[in-house]
C-alpha cells in the first residue's frame, strides 16, 4: 500500500496557484487576453502574495481576475503562509511547474479521449460483424 507523504511547500504553492488558476474563467477571454494569460496571472499572483495574509491575497487576486467565487474548497488547505512565501519566493519557478501540471492533465484527457473513441470504434466493428454474422446464419438457414 503507498503511504502518503507531506507534501512540501514548494508542493503545497503550486497546488494554490492551480485552484486559483481553475476559478479563473477562461471561457469568457478574449482570445488576444489568453495569449497572454500566463504572463498576466504570474504578474497578478506575485502582486496578490505581497498581501500580508493569506486571505488578503486570495481576495486581491479575485479582484484582480474578476473571480466571484471559488470553485474549490480544496484551496483553504494549501493557503497557508508557507506556500505564499514560496510563491513570493520563487514565483516563476511556481507559474513554470503549474504550467507542466497544466499541460500533463491535458495530455492525459486527450489521451482518455482518444482510447474512449478507440473503445466506441471497436464497439461498432463488433456490432458489424455480428449483424453480418447474423446475416451470414440466416442465410445458411434459407439454403437448408
Amino acid at each position: 500500500m503507498e503511504e502518503k507523504r507531506e507534501l512540501t511547500n514548494e508542493e503545497k504553492a503550486v497546488r494554490l496557484a492551480y485552484f486559483l488558476w481553475k476559478s479563473i474563467d477562461h471561457e469568457g477571454m478574449s482570445t488576444s487576453r489568453r495569449m497572454g494569460i500566463w504572463d498576466e496571472f504570474q504578474q497578478k499572483l506575485i502582486y496578490a502574495a505581497m498581501q500580508q495574509t493569506p486571505e488578503a491575497m486570495i481576495e486581491v487576486f479575485a479582484k484582480k481576475f474578476s473571480i466571484m467565487s471559488y470553485k474549490h474548497s480544496a484551496i483553504l488547505a494549501f493557503m497557508t503562509p508557507e506556500a505564499i512565501d514560496q510563491i513570493r519566493r520563487n514565483p516563476r519557478k511556481i507559474v513554470l511547474l503549474l504550467r507542466v501540471t497544466i499541460e500533463e492533465e491535458k495530455a492525459d484527457y486527450k489521451a482518455k479521449g482518444e482510447e474512449k473513441a478507440e473503445k466506441e470504434k471497436a464497439k461498432e466493428r463488433m456490432k458489424r460483424m455480428n449483424a453480418d454474422w447474423e446475416q451470414f446464419i440466416k442465410g445458411d438457414e434459407k439454403n437448408e
